[in-house]
């Protein structure tokens, strides 16, 4: 064989979702035109969804307002919550050969936002099944969602919070994949100012006082934490 010789799967589309097996989107982070200009909105993907159910038990999803739970509530998979940066979740995917060397590649490729020509995934939850018995919901995240604080749109923190809070409704367990970079950009003092405003109208000044209830415990206890066989 040519050593120069180089083989270079095909692509069916430029959505990687599409090119790696086992790989299923559940929620997509679209654009939508919204009464200030276009916002972001996270929705079921349909198709995807429709294609898992199916896999999983034929003819169980015929539409959106037809589906046989009864049948999907006969199997049974355990799910391991992953999130953090997007290099690094490549990274273990590709070391547990989950996914192949060209695919990490593009994974990991630094694209711009607005790079439509070349393949890549788009931000959202995703289930990976590793075997029949595990699969990985995986919290993909938006291109500069860990950088500084103060440089992130306000708007690609509050697509990662409520994306995050889906994976935990999703996930009893999650592995964290974060480098000593991404933690330096956290700011662990800062208070949920612009995340929580459901009450930002609230004009009235409320008492409020707190009693003991009971004895503070100093002690804490470390668990054993969580093994995952692949």
């Amino acid at each position: 064989m040519n050593d120069s010789f180089v083989l270079v799967e095909h692509f069916t589309s430029n959505d990687l979702a599409n090119d790696i097996f086992g790989l299923y989107r559940l929620l997509d982070l679209c654009n939508d035109d919204g009464s200030n200009g276009i916002v972001d909105k996270i929705i079921i993907s349909k198709e995807q969804l429709k294609k898992l159910c199916n896999d999983m038990v034929p003819s169980s999803f015929k539409s959106i307002s037809e589906i046989n739970y009864t049948k999907l509530n006969s199997t049974s998979i355990r799910l391991i919550g992953c999130y953090g940066n997007r290099n690094l979740i490549a990274k273990f995917l590709l070391n547990r050969d989950i996914i192949k060397q060209q695919i990490y590649d593009l994974l990991t490729a630094s694209i711009s936002t607005d790079d439509i020509n070349q393949p890549s995934l788009r931000p959202g939850i995703y289930l990976l099944k590793v075997n029949s018995n595990l699969g990985l919901i995986i919290h993909w995240p938006e291109i500069g969602c860990y950088v500084n604080s103060l440089s992130a749109a306000s708007q690609i923190k509050r697509n990662m919070v409520n994306l995050h809070r889906y994976l935990t409704k999703l996930t009893d367990h999650q592995m964290c994949f974060m480098n000593d970079k991404d933690l330096e950009n956290f700011d662990f003092n800062l208070e949920n100012s612009d995340t929580n405003t459901d009450n930002d109208d609230d004009t009235d000044d409320d008492e409020y006082e707190v009693k003991k209830c009971q004895e503070e415990q100093e002690d804490f206890k470390i668990d054993d934490g969580f093994k995952v066989l692949f």
